[in-house]
């Protein structure tokens, strides 16, 4: 009796792995290339210049699923330390409890809860 429960479970957890390795073929998961990748930013001053700044090194993935959007995923993590805006005064500020609060937060992470597909191509960056 033992073992037909064993043979069981064994036969069904075979399956399991061979579903759940099929589901991770619909989908495409790629590295973030931290050498060839960074975030960039802008801070709005007043409303009359802008800032821009960048954090190197980022962390992470996304998965991009062709035939289900509900399986697409992204997560990034940099660390907040890492703020250059090419302006050392304004970077510390940024570093500050008034800002990233680094000695708290020393890592900025993005989680996506969903992304989509969209068909027309994008000639201009939107506004922020």
């Amino acid at each position: 009796m033992k073992t037909t429960y064993i043979f069981k479970l064994v036969g069904v957890m075979a399956g399991f792995m061979i579903l759940t390795g099929a589901m991770a073929f619909a989908s495409d998961y790629y590295k973030v290339d931290p050498v060839h990748s960074a975030i960039v930013f802008r801070i709005q001053h007043l409303s009359v210049s802008d800032a821009f700044g960048r954090i190197n090194d980022p962390s992470g993935f996304f998965t991009i699923d062709e035939t289900d959007s509900g399986n697409n995923s992204v997560e990034i993590s940099v660390s907040s330390k890492d703020v250059d805006t090419a302006s050392e005064k304004r970077d510390k500020h940024l570093r500050s409890p008034d800002f990233f609060n680094i000695e708290e937060h020393p890592t900025i992470m993005f989680k996506s809860r969903k992304f989509e597909r969209q068909d027309r191509m994008r000639t201009e960056l939107p506004a922020i």
